[in-house]
């Protein structure tokens, strides 16, 4: 069982901040922030971090629970692998009937992705191997620097 605390939501309160170096492992959901965050966290208090992409549909969904599992050490097989399967199972009950309708256009539908660097990625990774669709451009929003 897992604990999440985040700091973006207002649900969090200041003993969470206080108690975060007591974290087991913290996950970095940005390939630009956050990561010094995380390395300064691993340096002081030892924490481990793992940095990976915001996981967007099923099949990122399940490689995002099963990283996670593994670098917490709590990877039980058989169980997780079940219980995700339940999981995906139930997702596509759901986006199954929207893909049909998709589908059955019989057009060859493109996307175009307008995002930041931690979300364009993955929506555009979503639209392709889950939906079907072609990104035909991905534009970042966010002004991206050079390190110094």
């Amino acid at each position: 069982m897992f604990k999440a605390t985040t700091f973006v939501t207002p649900d969090q309160t200041i003993e969470d901040i206080r108690n975060a170096g007591k974290a087991s492992l913290i996950i970095v959901l940005s390939p630009v922030n956050g990561i010094r965050a995380a390395k300064a966290a691993k340096e002081k208090h030892g924490i481990d971090y793992i940095v990976t992409d915001l996981p967007i549909g099923s099949n990122a969904s399940v490689k995002f629970a099963i990283e996670i599992a593994e670098k917490a050490g709590h990877w039980t097989g058989n169980l997780l692998k079940k219980a995700l399967e339940k999981e995906v199972e139930r997702y596509y009950s759901y986006v199954d009937r929207e893909t049909d309708v998709i589908a059955d256009t019989d057009f060859q539908n493109y996307a175009v992705v307008v995002n930041n660097a931690t979300q364009a990625l993955p929506y555009a990774q979503y639209l392709d191997n889950e939906i079907g669709w072609l990104p035909e451009y991905v534009f970042i929003t966010d002004e991206l620097r050079e390190k110094k």
